[in-house]
């Protein structure tokens, strides 16, 4: 674990990533199989096998077969699966088309990775494990994701 200096104090950083030795960093990853059901605004239910899966899937369309063929995914092959997707700027949920990286796409996220700790104690345990450390997710030395770790970052403060 690297660390980072904040204000002259050193802070552990904890490194999210699916190949990790680290089997709680590994649930943290939105790779990890860990389902759970989001429920649109019209009442259907979804059933997800990853949050990878879910970012993946709402990039095809509702009417697509591929959509739920994603969402049963999890690992590297969600994010394979996922690069068959149109992107053509949107994502769609609920019977709505979203703007892919709008205020309501990061939102429609957060409710899918806050359920996804809420369904699985295991990985909800595992994110509080990480209280008094920076998350990261640092893939050749570089930080991949800064806006997935800031949202599991508040999620944790939610817990």
């Amino acid at each position: 674990m690297m660390q980072s200096q904040s204000a002259d104090v050193a802070v552990e950083e904890y490194n999210v990533f699916y190949r990790s030795k680290d089997p709680d960093a590994r649930m943290l990853s939105r790779f990890f199989y860990a389902p759970y059901t989001l429920t649109d605004k019209t009442g259907k239910e979804t059933t997800i096998a990853s949050s990878e899966a879910f970012l993946q899937g709402i990039a095809f369309h509702e009417d697509d077969l591929r959509r739920k063929q994603c969402f049963s995914l999890h690992g590297p092959e969600a994010w394979k699966f996922g690069q068959k997707s149109p992107r053509d700027g949107f994502v769609y949920f609920g019977g709505e088309a979203i703007p892919y990286r709008s205020p309501a796409y990061y939102e429609l996220l957060a409710t899918s990775e806050r359920e996804k700790f809420r369904a699985n104690e295991e990985c909800r345990l595992a994110l509080l494990k990480t209280r008094g450390k920076k998350l990261v997710h640092r893939l050749r030395g570089i930080n991949t994701a800064p806006a997935f770790v800031e949202l599991l970052t508040q999620i944790r403060d939610e817990l």
